[in-house]
Formats: C-alpha cells, sequence, structure tokens
C-alpha cells in the first residue's frame, strides 16, 4: 500500500516535515508500506498532464496523511476512494510509527468544515466570507 504525504521540506531522508496541506506545497512524498521506503516528488517539475487525482491514481495511492483538507480536496479523495488520515504533528516517521500502529484517526468533512473556518486566510483565497 501506498500513502501520499505532503512535504513542507526534505532536509534529510529521515527529517521530512509535513506541510499544513496538499495545496501549500509541491513535494509529494509517497511512502511504499510493502518496502517500507519514501519517495519524494517535486510536482511542479514531474510536468503531469493528467492532474494530481490521475497522478495519485496512476502511482496507486491508496490513502493520504495531511494535517488539513479543505471540503473540495476531502471530497475529492472521497470519490477517489482514498483514506484521509489526519496528521500528527508534523514529524514524517512519527506519522508513519502511528500509521502502522493504527492511531491515526480519519479526517472527517466536520473537520475539514471546522478547520477552513478557524484558518480563512483571506490574502489565500480571496473570499473569507465563504469556506476555502
Amino acid at each position: 500500500m501506498k500513502i501520499g504525504i505532503p512535504i513542507m521540506e526534505s532536509t534529510s531522508a529521515t527529517n521530512e516535515i509535513i506541510a499544513p496541506g496538499f495545496n501549500h506545497t509541491p513535494l509529494l512524498g509517497i511512502y511504499d508500506m510493502t518496502s517500507n521506503a519514501m519517495e519524494m516528488m517535486n510536482l511542479e517539475k514531474e510536468n503531469y498532464y493528467g492532474g494530481f487525482s490521475d497522478f495519485l491514481k496512476d502511482r496507486d495511492i491508496k490513502t493520504v496523511i495531511s494535517p488539513f483538507y479543505s471540503p473540495v480536496v476531502l471530497r475529492l479523495f472521497r470519490i477517489m476512494n482514498i483514506v484521509t488520515l489526519k496528521a500528527s504533528g508534523n514529524d514524517v516517521p512519527e506519522n508513519i510509527k502511528a500509521l502502522k500502529e493504527g492511531t491515526l484517526p480519519v479526517y472527517t468533512f466536520s473537520d475539514a468544515l471546522q478547520s477552513a473556518a478557524a484558518n480563512c486566510d483571506p490574502s489565500f483565497c480571496g473570499s473569507c466570507g465563504s469556506i476555502c
């Protein structure tokens, strides 16, 4: 099983930091539970013409871990039958450990609405009167 994780920065193979969400970084970590290996992808350099959803599908990513999903992104992942897990902190190795232990909670639509309302940034989407 492969897991997609938005990566803020990659200072070494064992010191990745989880980005606030998939829309905050071009870096995607793809963790393969079978081989216990992490592959780093720079989505800006990939020039993947099918779009992000096809990129995930073509790489057989069935689960994603992130601290935040917008309601729209959450809906897309649900349509694609991708499990959305809520990150615990921003340390990648700790979140992979929690994934293996089964302690990461599922990120719900209610979580997305609450987080979007609490973290609305008008400079980001320009429409603070609605949920981004």
